[in-house]
This record gives C-alpha cells, structure tokens and sequence, in this order.
C-alpha cells in the first residue's frame, strides 16, 4: 500500500508540475473588474502569519508552509483569474484518491491581507477551510488579484 500512496503523490506532483510548467497559461483572456485596486504590495507571506495567528487564538496547529501546495495554488489562481468558477483543476479529485484532504478558498479583487481573511472568516464555508483541526500545510497564492489558498493534511511532496 505505501508504494501505491508513494506512487500517487508522485503522480500528483507531476500533474502540478506539467499543469505549471508545461502549460504556461500564455496568450489567454482575463476579464478585469473596474475599479482594480494595485495589487504589488500584496504579502501571501502576511496573509498566511495572520490566518496562523487566527489559528492559535483558536487553539488549532498554524499551516507549515508547502511547495507542492504552492504551485497548486498558484495554478488555481491563475485558472480563476480567467474563469471564476469552481471549474478546472481539480487538486481535491486527486488528494481523495491518495487519502489526504484538501480545502480551498478563493478570494478576488480585495485590497488588502486583512480584506482577504475577514472575508474568509466572515463566511460559513471559508470558515470551516480555515477552521479544520487537520489541515496542517498549506499555501497561497496570488495573481493580479485572484487569491487561491489551499490547505492539506498531509504534507504533499514531489
């Protein structure tokens, strides 16, 4: 059975990697919502000590950061930068077939890292992403805007 769990985390960082690397998203539309606030002083870093910090007032393990959860973020990211729907890559799909969990939450066009996490904290099904005692690694990412957090209780390596 290890070697079949073994296998399928590999199979799954060389998804992340051929969806990243191989596929670059190049020469694809993105829809802007008017006014778009100036996203360059935006920290993922920030973001990720605030929800720990929201994390242990909660009595619950702060996130260690993850590079395969990294990359997978930043692809989601991408994807709902131009198509914002629960469509496309689908990182849970794959987490269910090696036994681990995934959360996401996504977020898009707010300002600032605290706009970011009190919407999330502020909303019954971000919340409980945030909230879950076994999520244990995760990352964030962001691009022009388009914020993709994703959560796992294991730590997903290639």
């Amino acid at each position: 059975m290890k070697g079949v769990v073994k296998y399928a985390l590999v199979a799954l960082g060389a998804f992340i990697v051929a969806c990243f690397v191989i596929k670059p998203y190049k020469n694809t539309e993105v829809f802007v919502v008017a006014p778009t606030p100036n996203f360059s002083h935006f920290n993922t870093d920030k973001l990720l000590a605030m929800i720990n910090d929201w994390r242990i007032s909660q009595k619950l393990q702060p996130i260690i950061e993850s590079q395969v959860l990294c990359d997978s973020a930043t692809i989601r990211a991408v994807e709902v930068r131009n198509d914002w729907s629960h469509n496309g890559f689908d990182p849970k799909r794959v987490c269910r077939e090696v036994g681990c969990e995934l959360g996401e939450n996504l977020a898009r066009n707010l300002g600032s890292e605290r706009e970011v996490l009190d919407s999330w904290l502020h909303s019954p099904n971000h919340l409980e992403v945030l909230d879950y005692p076994k999520y244990q690694y995760g990352c964030i990412a962001q691009v022009d805007g388009f914020v993709a957090l994703h959560l796992s209780d294991i730590n997903l390596r290639y």
